[in-house]
C-alpha cells in the first residue's frame, strides 16, 4: 500500500563522463586484478543520478530527504530537502554531516575511532527549531 507521496519539481542530473571516471577509480584494485574491460562492462550507469539516498523524520513528522550529490563535488556539506508530514516541500538545508536522529530541537551524530574503538554521540542544538514550519 502507498503511504505517502513527496514531490518536488527538480531537473534530472545526468551522470557526466568525468563522474563515471571517478567512480571507476574506486574500482582500481579490481580493474588491476580482473581481465581488461570486465569491470567497466559490469558497472552500469543510469542516464541520471538518483535524487536521494536517505530519508529520515523528526517527532513532528517532517521528512528529511538527503540529496545525492556528484561524486566529483568535494564540498563536505550534505544537502537535505525538508517536507511536511503531508509530503509538501518546505525547505532546503545543508549540514556538515548526515544526522542519525532529529528530535526535539536537536540533531544527533555519532563518531567512532577504529584505533580506540571509542564511540561518541554528539548532540547539536537547532537554534531556530521553533520557527521551522510543519506544513503549508
Amino acid at each position: 500500500d502507498l503511504e505517502l507521496i513527496i514531490k518536488k519539481e527538480e531537473p534530472l542530473h545526468p551522470i557526466s563522463q568525468k563522474e563515471k571516471n571517478k567512480i571507476y577509480e574506486g574500482f582500481s584494485d579490481l580493474i588491476e586484478k580482473w581481465p581488461k574491460g570486465v569491470v567497466k562492462e559490469a558497472v552500469q550507469f543510469s542516464s541520471h543520478r538518483p535524487f536521494f539516498n536517505k530519508i529520515a523524520t523528526d517527532e513532528r513528522g517532517r521528512i528529511y530527504v538527503r540529496r545525492v550529490k556528484s561524486v566529483i563535488d568535494e564540498n563536505e556539506d550534505v544537502e537535505f530537502d525538508i517536507f511536511s508530514q503531508e509530503g509538501y516541500y518546505l525547505y532546503k538545508t545543508k549540514l556538515p554531516f548526515t544526522p542519525e536522529v532529529i528530535k526535539n530541537g536537536y540533531i544527533y551524530d555519532h563518531y567512532s575511532s577504529e584505533e580506540t574503538e571509542e564511540v561518541k554521540i554528539k548532540r547539536y542544538k537547532v537554534k531556530n527549531w521553533g520557527e521551522i514550519e510543519e506544513g503549508i
